[in-house]
């Protein structure tokens, strides 16, 4: 009877306490103090006038300033341009530059479909890290992906 009593209780304490929810809006770092949520409307989404977008440009170098290009094939659009020991790419339809020239390696890697566009990867290296850059034929807007080596476990 005594145990039964107890976790009655135990199940009102614990049913009282999930009922008490305080919404806070902001806490100040700095002191602590808490900023009641008070009208405030709880979106999951952002207005897109608070976003910024905008990309500082990318410095374009001709192709005669450049002190060597590798294509990847003849019919490419694609090829990587050096200039003062760092690398880029460079986009050869529209004849402009989609990358900085500030890559330590490029290699030609793969062109790959993903929802109804192509994709065109090239590999990169540095002294740190390796990845791939991949860059949509529709924008030429890039993304560059990059992995730590990975440490070998000392064997025992």
């Amino acid at each position: 009877m005594r145990n039964s009593v107890l976790i009655l209780f135990l199940v009102i304490a614990i049913g009282v306490n999930a009922q008490v929810v305080e919404r806070v809006d902001s806490i100040d770092v700095n002191t602590g103090v808490i900023y009641p949520a008070n009208d405030v409307e709880t979106v999951d989404t952002v207005s897109c006038d608070t976003i910024s977008l905008s990309n500082p440009p990318i410095p374009q170098i001709s192709l005669s300033e450049c002190d060597s290009i590798v294509m990847i094939d003849l019919n490419g659009r694609y090829a990587a341009v050096y200039k003062e020991g760092k690398c880029g790419i460079y986009d050869m339809s529209k004849a402009v530059n989609v990358t900085r020239i500030e890559y330590p390696w490029l290699s030609a890697g793969f062109r790959k479909e993903f929802e109804g566009g192509y994709y065109t990867y090239f590999y990169t290296a540095y002294p740190e890290k390796y990845g791939v850059v991949g860059v949509s034929e529709q924008t030429n807007e890039f993304i560059c992906i990059l992995y730590p080596y990975k440490e070998e476990e000392d064997e025992k």
